[in-house]
């Protein structure tokens, strides 16, 4: 699946208004539809609806690569929110909340997250099961 590298076409629109066109174009012709999500993926990369979207549309369509190559820049579009949004505090608060963290279950010894957002979590589940029918 070729990349989409050119600029998007930023319409004059609200998201809501921009998604409910979309869904409507769904019934009409399924490949305008990806394309208006697409746009919509670009233009708003933190937004998670669009991104459901596309996936369920490529899995109906029977589509795994393509499916799996949205799951995969949904997830790294959302990690990379999560991630930029933390600012480090001293190290002596660190420290304590990791502790705090590490007794109460939400990290594991390294002192990593075990908790997921919910749409990472989701689509991480849906990334195993598409590779697993990949092959």
């Amino acid at each position: 699946m070729k990349a989409i590298h050119n600029k998007p076409l930023k319409k004059e629109l609200p998201l809501v208004q921009w998604l409910t066109e979309a869904r409507q174009l769904e019934s009409k012709d399924r490949n305008a539809a990806i394309n208006e999500y697409k746009q919509i993926a670009l233009v708003f990369p933190s937004d998670e609806r669009a991104f459901n979207r596309l996936m369920v549309l490529f899995r109906q369509m029977r589509k795994p690569k393509d499916e799996l190559y949205w799951i995969n820049k949904a997830i790294s579009s959302f990690q990379s929110k999560f991630q930029k949004s933390r600012r480090s505090p001293g190290a002596a608060v660190s420290k304590l909340s990791k502790k705090i963290a590490h007794f109460t279950g939400l990290a594991d010894k390294k002192g990593n997250s075990v908790f997921q957002t919910p749409p990472l979590d989701r689509w991480l589940k849906r990334k195993d099961i598409v590779q697993g029918k990949m092959g």
